[in-house]
């Protein structure tokens, strides 16, 4: 009788702190779906912003012949970024006549360290560094070190 009693005045202080715990989790999936969707976005906005400049870098070789020179400076890229990425030339001190690479790095801590890197070939791969290594992951294959940077 006793025992009915103590059931039907509520739920313990353990059973209550167990339901608020299970509601904060389930509540804060969505941020970090969101969160995720959201970096994945921004990158996607860096990467057409690659492509068109990569479109221009193409343009650019078939008129002079080259994409920079001793003397000659790069051109300017027409993009030069997004509302979230900076894109600029990269390893640039490992310039070979015919290549390029061009890298979009994040403006914002909470889009994370990752980066993009886009070749002369059109390739973009996701970087980032992980222990003082770049660490790259292209689209269809397994993580490969990058060139020093």
């Amino acid at each position: 009788m006793i025992e009915r009693w103590r059931r039907a005045n509520g739920f313990t202080l353990l059973e209550c702190l167990i339901a608020v715990v299970l509601a904060a989790l389930l509540a804060s999936l969505p941020v970090f779906l969101w969160r995720e969707q959201g970096i994945r976005l921004r990158q996607a906005e860096a990467r057409v912003a690659l492509m068109h400049n990569g479109r221009f870098l193409e343009q650019w070789f078939a008129e002079h012949q080259f994409y920079a020179g001793i003397r000659t400076p790069w051109p300017v890229l027409p993009v030069r970024g997004t509302e979230h990425y900076l894109i600029e030339f990269g390893a640039r001190r490992e310039h070979r006549q015919g290549h390029y690479r061009l890298r979009a790095t994040a403006r914002f801590a909470w889009l994370g360290t990752d980066f993009l890197i886009m070749d002369q070939d059109g390739k973009i791969t996701l970087c980032h560094e992980q222990d003082s290594r770049v660490q790259c992951k292209e689209e269809s294959g397994p993580p490969q070190s990058a060139a020093a940077w």
